[in-house]
């Protein structure tokens, strides 16, 4: 059984609350907690994903039951609280890069080929594969897939936003891009990452 407290590599809830918090008495805080919670016990049981599906059940359903939630709650606001909650988790995993790749020089090197496999999971088409500059193509995107499925395809728009919220501008020697993407109706999403060298 997947537990929602381990979602956003065991961030969730305090990322959560933080942000409720600026939003709704401590009581409404707990209150909308215990319903994400329920929703997403109800979304996990009635897609019933196989546990391999770390991006459904860690990202992509809790994301959506947060915002299901909110919706119910607050329908004018709901995406804009969802940005944030989700853009604490996104800014901690930026400034986390940040620190290792000038700290570790071999990771800033390698960075590139260390992109292609965690971001490129090894099931998009690779462009181009070299030490200094990879480049791969995202034709299928499970987030968008089922986020439309639980009607808030709008969620990608946050998911998209996260990726340039991470990559961009993570060292000075390395250059990320990408400037199409699958929610915005493009063919595909066009990552790539450069190592500028010495």
């Amino acid at each position: 059984m997947v537990e929602i407290e381990n979602a956003y590599n065991g961030r969730i809830v305090l990322d959560t609350k933080s942000v409720l918090s600026r939003y709704f008495s401590v009581e409404e805080t707990d209150s909308i907690w215990l319903d994400i919670k329920l929703r997403f016990s109800s979304l996990a049981d009635s897609l019933n994903l196989p546990q391999s599906d770390e991006d459904a059940l860690f990202y992509i359903l809790p994301s959506v039951a947060i915002y299901d939630v909110l919706k119910k709650r607050n329908q004018e606001q709901a995406l804009k609280i969802f940005e944030e909650i989700y853009f604490i988790s996104g800014q901690k995993a930026h400034d986390y890069l940040v620190k290792r790749l000038h700290d570790d020089e071999s990771f800033l090197k390698s960075f590139p080929q260390d992109f292609l496999t965690t971001v490129g999971e090894g099931r998009n088409p690779v462009i181009v594969d070299t030490p200094t500059y990879t480049e791969f193509h995202v034709e299928k995107c499970h987030f968008l897939e089922l986020t439309k499925k639980l009607a808030c395809p709008e969620l990608c728009s946050v998911f998209c936003a996260i990726d340039d919220l991470m990559y961009k501008n993570i060292h000075p020697k390395l250059v990320y891009s990408r400037d199409n993407t699958l929610f915005a109706g493009d063919e595909c999403c066009n990552f790539s990452m450069r190592y500028l060298g010495e």
